[in-house]
């Protein structure tokens, strides 16, 4: 068997690294009393770091190492995730945000059980969000928040769960605004070692079904 890890900072931005854990049978590290978790995780990374900015690249397999007739563990690759964050009051009074991800899925299509074969999927995701506090000379602190969001995935060989048939080659997609007020009115004193806060909160929040 081969356990290990190793990080190296490429820059003050950059990061890669590696998590390392395989055994060559199922049985060997129950034989020989080796601690260990019943599915093994093998990763790779990289990632970066720039402000409030965030961005990485994940690959991951599997390794099952319990027994009978179990379905083929997918190999993840990649896993994609990107984060932005603007600046606080630069647009339209606010900050902007963008989020996006993307993962595939995917088993050995030189499998030949039908028992072992799983299903490979794929999804992608975007988000934009906009949101702006405003602060009353009363006190009273409004936040608005604006954001959509899209989806797409994509399945096959899989088993639809409610009619049984096996379905193909799947692509489904979708996509949700969203909008939200929230109202506060923090209430707060100072008494000896003690201070006390009452916050009255209303808020609404708008989607489509």
């Amino acid at each position: 068997h081969l356990f290990g890890s190793t990080e190296y900072n490429i820059n003050n931005v950059w990061r890669t690294g590696a998590n390392i854990a395989f055994t060559s049978d199922k049985s060997y590290l129950y034989r020989y009393r080796i601690p260990t978790a019943d599915v093994l995780r093998n990763r790779a990374f990289l990632e970066g770091f720039s402000g409030r900015n965030y961005t990485s690249a994940n690959l991951y397999y599997f390794q099952d190492l319990r027994s009978g007739d179990r379905p083929v563990e997918p190999f993840v690759a990649p896993l994609l995730t990107a984060s932005a964050l603007g600046e606080p009051g630069k647009t339209l009074g606010g900050r902007w945000s963008l989020d996006g991800s993307m993962a595939v899925l995917a088993r050995d299509e030189g499998v030949k059980t039908a028992t072992r074969k799983g299903p490979d999927s794929g999804r992608m995701s975007g988000e934009a969000g906009w949101q702006r506090t405003l602060t009353s000379s009363t006190g009273l602190v409004t936040t608005a928040d604006a954001s959509i969001r899209g989806d797409a995935f994509y399945s096959n060989n899989f088993t639809n769960p409610l009619t049984g048939a096996a379905v193909n080659n799947k692509y489904t997609f979708r996509y949700l605004p969203r909008g939200s007020i929230v109202v506060r009115y923090p209430l707060g004193r100072q008494s000896g070692r003690w201070q006390h806060l009452v916050e009255p909160v209303v808020g609404i929040t708008a989607s489509p079904r």
